[in-house]
């Protein structure tokens, strides 16, 4: 059958392992919030970039100004950080300023984008 070993025998418990164990109390967390910029923004669009942005193509469908769906579509895309969306929002503003343009529907999502660096950005679609 089995044989029982020194080993195996149980240790006795003193007196000090009989007290219960607390855990060390926890430190208060500093609130986070986003760092105020006081200078410029860092954030710009390269020539390439400025130069797209600039140019305008000429669609065959002619912009459905009567309220019933969407004809073509416009995606921007940004880093997820305070001046990058600055950027983006002046962007999306100063587009709508100059076109003719009545928004149908507005969706947007969070992915990584992958590149270099696989970084987290914020995409807008917008639908007009």
């Amino acid at each position: 059958m089995s044989q029982q070993n020194a080993d195996d025998t149980p240790i006795p418990l003193g007196a000090d392992d009989k007290e219960p164990i607390s855990p060390a109390p926890a430190e208060p967390e500093e609130p986070i919030s986003l760092v105020e910029s006081s200078g410029p923004s860092q954030v710009r669009m390269s020539k390439h970039f400025q130069d797209r942005a600039a140019a305008k193509t000429d669609y065959k469908r002619p912009l459905n100004l009567t309220g019933a769906g969407a004809t073509r579509c416009r995606m921007f895309h940004s880093k997820v950080s305070a001046a990058a969306l600055e950027l983006m929002h002046g962007q999306i503003n100063t587009w709508l300023d100059q076109e003719e343009i009545e928004i149908k529907h507005v969706s947007q999502t969070m992915g990584i984008m992958k590149g270099k660096v696989d970084e987290e950005n914020v995409i807008i679609t917008v639908w007009y």
